[in-house]
């Protein structure tokens, strides 16, 4: 029987999420015991990020930084990915860490109280949400007396669904894949003996807009890259190109802009409450890497800084 090293192991997988590498792992450091990093083909800095983190908080514990060079998104073999991480792990219990989700690090939603649900017998895997982030962290009035005000507000969040997150090991778990019309959805397979329980607190922020537009836009059309497509088209690229232009679009990225703005004045207000991100690192608002511009209590355009990468690229 497999001896496993007590404490938990944090499962990272990445595509193209340089903005927030860094601080996503900052934000777990002292909740894990070590961290699998799989990058999935980025064309970005995300490994440099990883490797920044790595060297700069994380030389005391393990930190494995490997690759799957096959782009998940084009397939059903997201599953055979997540098993090659899992396979790379060494601690009792894995958290399945989204690497563009920002950790709570104090207060009543603190990352930390999942050291407190593992300590607890008898419970083998444990959901919990993020709060999806609809528009940028800097137009919100923050509930905390401490923190300074943004404003406008105009940007909100709402709860993503609970998924099974933090679970103790077993040799015998494994993700597969299935498939619901043409889109392929990873799921888990745990003994039938594992319990499960559900954590009140929601301790992360996914930040669902604040990623380049070209991004965007690149997950948009993959979701909508199915057989028929891929018969029609040379390439994937090929297939945005004439999407892009006859939705009378100038490019990929004002594509996803657009995409960005309609939804931001669409469910923004909606779900539209305090600012819940409490970080001990204030970088993510210090340095604004995109921000949505407001006139008159609506969104009307986005800063993004200019960037060259392949986004389109597959292999």
């Amino acid at each position: 029987m497999e001896k496993r090293m007590p404490g938990i192991s944090a499962l990272i997988r990445c595509k193209d999420e340089e903005d927030f590498v860094y601080l996503s792992l900052l934000s777990i450091k002292d909740i894990v015991d070590e961290i699998v990093f799989i990058d999935n083909a980025s064309c970005d800095n995300s490994i440099n990020e990883a490797k920044k983190f790595r060297d700069s908080h994380f030389r005391d514990k393990r930190f494995v930084l490997d690759f799957y060079d096959e782009d998940t998104s084009t397939g059903n073999n997201l599953a055979e990915m997540n098993n090659y991480a899992i396979s790379k792990t060494k601690g009792e219990w894995i958290l399945k860490w989204d690497v563009d989700t920002i950790a709570q690090t104090f207060g009543e939603h603190s990352i930390f109280k999942i050291r407190e649900a593992i300590s607890r017998k008898g419970i083998d895997i444990f959901r919990f949400g993020y709060w999806n982030l609809w528009g940028d962290p800097f137009h919100f009035i923050s509930n905390n007396k401490n923190e300074p005000e943004y404003g406008p507000t105009g940007c909100g969040f709402e709860m993503q669904g609970l998924e099974q997150r933090l679970f103790r090991f077993d040799k015998s778990f494994h993700y597969s894949m299935i498939q619901y019309g043409e889109h392929f959805w990873e799921r888990p397979n745990f003994p039938t003996n594992f319990s499960q329980e559900h954590l009140e607190f929601v301790p992360g922020v996914h930040m669902q807009t604040v990623k380049p537009s070209e991004v965007i836009a690149r997950r948009y059309f993959l979701t909508r890259y199915g057989p028929k497509e891929r018969e029609l088209y040379n390439t994937f690229l090929d297939f945005v190109i004439t999407e892009v232009e006859k939705k009378k679009f100038s490019s990929p990225l004002e594509f996803g802009k657009n995409l960005l703005i309609d939804k931001l004045n669409r469910q923004g207000k909606r779900f539209e409450r305090g600012y819940p991100l409490i970080l001990e690192s204030s970088d993510l608002l210090e340095n604004p890497s995109y921000q949505f511009i407001f006139k008159e209590g609506k969104c009307v355009d986005r800063l993004e800084p200019n960037k060259k990468f392949n986004y389109f690229e597959l292999k």
